[in-house]
């Protein structure tokens, strides 16, 4: 009579109890990877939009009156649809920075939608304009 018993062997029972702890393991490990590219994309994404206002902050210079203490310029780009605003202007009366004649603050400030959600990224800068000279009489 041959018998069925492998003693040298895993029972169905252990085979199971350790296919459920690896599934644990695995199941935790996929949610983690997803939070990370999550993160990653959102990350990724801030970024991008960084490059994309610093370029646009050299094009609007570009575009503006290199001596105007004041000036707007406003865009809007396709792909991703997103709205983007320059504003040169004088600092405050009441700011540090108004003691300095030539000091102006430059604002880039882009409006985009994601997800039905409506967001802002903007970027400060200041630059110097010196003072034009005056013609002598």
């Amino acid at each position: 009579m041959m018998s069925f018993r492998n003693k040298s062997g895993f029972t169905i029972l252990e085979t199971i109890v350790a296919m459920g702890v690896v599934a644990g393991v695995v199941t935790v490990l996929l949610m983690m990877q997803s939070a990370v590219l999550q993160r990653a994309a959102r990350v990724s994404d801030r970024i991008e939009r960084v490059f994309l206002l610093r370029t646009f902050l050299n094009e609007a210079r570009s575009k503006t009156q290199p001596q105007a203490l004041q000036a707007q310029y406003e865009k809007e780009i396709p792909n991703p649809p997103t709205q983007l605003k320059y504003q040169r202007t004088l600092p405050a009366a009441q700011s540090v920075l108004a003691a300095s004649k030539g000091i102006c603050i430059e604002r880039v400030t882009a409006h985009w939608r994601r997800s039905g959600e409506q967001l802002t990224e903007m970027l400060v800068t200041t630059t110097y304009i010196p003072p034009q000279q005056g013609k002598k009489a």
